[in-house]
């Protein structure tokens, strides 16, 4: 673990350095990315376990993604509800006037 954050640490320190050279690394960074989830998919494809369990892990996968969004729904309603500015009904001006 040590050794990948040495790593990213010196990438950032790289990067930080010589940012006014590495005009277009935008391009190669895209390139690398896209290469790393290609190797990325091929070593999941060819991982006996988990294709043999793709069904399961598509539901589980399924069951975290809805109870994810579910829980951030109801928590961000539970907290506009907490902090929005209190005002009294329209209604009740109404009776008044």
């Amino acid at each position: 673990m040590l050794i990948v954050l040495a790593i990213l640490l010196a990438g950032i320190l790289v990067g930080y350095f010589s940012k006014w050279r590495l005009r277009r690394i935008d391009r190669l960074i895209i390139v690398i990315i896209w290469t790393l989830l290609f190797v990325l998919g091929i070593e999941v494809g060819s991982n006996e376990a988990i294709v043999s369990r793709i069904r399961t892990i598509g539901v589980d996968a399924l069951i975290v993604t809805t109870g994810a969004v579910v829980g951030s729904t109801a928590f961000a309603w539970a907290l506009w509800m907490f902090i929005r500015p209190r005002t009294p009904r329209q209604d009740a001006y109404k009776q008044e006037g």
